[in-house]
């Protein structure tokens, strides 16, 4: 990359042109020097089953494909007075009276280069001759580099580099999470369906967990809450649409002091807190192992603050603060450990962790799952 960001460096100071070449089944022009002996391939008649085929050019999957590629490359250029560069062997210079050409090969990809117009044109139709080329005309992009051609602006070495492992990387998450939000939006729904129908609390609690951990999981803070904000309004559809009117304001009135409105000014409140728990491992847990505790532990806070309210209308599941919001109703606050009002999980006298089945803690205290996720 060194060469290649130099040379563009240069061409763009002294405003030389600069074209690149494609060749087609590179790996299939190398000479093997080497026997190698393949099976004869079906559809090809043979005299005898016994027989075998003998390469005497490579093949892609061979190892010694692009070695011989290269070599074959490298002896065409020195017919034709090309010089391998001793610094870089996929740099190669011809000097003439009139000028001088530089070609630069990667695999398959060739930039060329130079003072003198009718040495390149020369090169290029050499090259056509002795290999199945492709002429892509001026460069526009070269191993994750893009030139900017702009004639009315003075010589620089501007190019924007396109990043093409971070774009690719990009692209194929930005795919997945598309395919995601299809699942999870028609997930949303039945989920949200079942809970509806549920005659059972306990279910409907094991419903609504499931949902909680769904949704959440071990998200980053802004992947959490972009999607949370979508749930939402998937959930509010899906409510509105069972209700009827009279019930819709205290919907509407629970909605406007939900959890949501608290959820970016909370953020990360509980990072010293899991930080002074996880001492106790040995060894002890890196900064980078306690952000990743930290999703889990914000999934059971807001777990343990996802309860329901009735109305007037069927069931409405909805999104209660906890209790330290002054101003809430603290009646209507149910703790899902002892499945009482008045209080949430984590001040219940009755706690009950569902992770080890055993009483005096709650799931977001609970040891023994703190191991398992080490």
């Amino acid at each position: 990359m060194t060469t290649v960001r130099l040379l563009l460096a240069i061409v763009a100071s002294q405003s030389w042109p600069l074209y690149q070449m494609d060749v087609k089944n590179a790996f299939l022009h190398g000479d093997l020097k080497e026997d190698v002996y393949m099976r004869i391939p079906q559809g090809v008649t043979s005299p005898s089953k016994k027989s075998v085929c003998h390469l005497c050019r490579s093949l892609y999957g061979l190892k010694q494909a692009p070695r011989a590629w290269f070599k074959t490359f490298r002896d065409r250029l020195g017919t034709i007075d090309f010089t391998q560069s001793p610094y870089d062997p996929s740099l190669f210079l011809s000097h003439a009276s009139t000028g001088f050409t530089v070609l630069l090969v990667y695999v398959d990809d060739v930039i060329i280069t130079g003072t003198d117009d009718a040495m390149i044109k020369s090169l290029q139709a050499s090259l056509r001759d002795s290999f199945h080329m492709k002429d892509l005309g001026p460069l526009h992009y070269f191993l994750g580099l893009e030139p900017i051609h702009d004639v009315s602006s003075p010589p620089s070495s501007d190019s924007r580099e396109a990043n093409y492992p971070e774009k690719e990387l990009l692209r194929k998450k930005q795919q997945e999470i598309e395919e995601a939000e299809c699942a999870r939006r028609s997930k949303v729904v039945v989920t949200f369906d079942l809970v509806g129908r549920k005659d059972n609390s306990a279910q409907r609690f094991h419903l609504e967990h499931e949902l909680s951990q769904f949704t959440q999981g071990t998200l980053s803070i802004q992947e959490y809450y972009s999607q949370f904000i979508c749930l939402w309004t998937d959930y509010t559809e899906i409510i509105y649409s069972s209700l009827p009117d009279a019930s819709i304001a205290v919907v509407q009135t629970i909605h406007s002091t939900s959890q949501r409105d608290q959820f970016l000014i909370k953020l990360r409140p509980d990072f010293e807190q899991i930080c002074s728990n996880l001492m106790s491992r040995v060894p002890s847990p890196s900064i980078d192992s306690c952000f990743r505790e930290l999703p889990r532990e914000e999934c059971l806070t807001t777990q343990a603050a996802l309860q329901q309210a009735l109305s007037t209308g069927p069931l409405i599941m909805a999104y209660v603060a906890c209790s330290h919001q002054h101003n809430r109703d603290i009646t209507k606050v149910r703790c899902y450990s002892c499945q009482k009002y008045g209080h949430v999980a984590t001040q219940c006298n009755h706690k009950y962790c569902s992770y080890c089945k055993r009483k005096g803690h709650v799931l977001s205290e609970c040891r023994h799952r703190a191991q398992t996720y080490s």
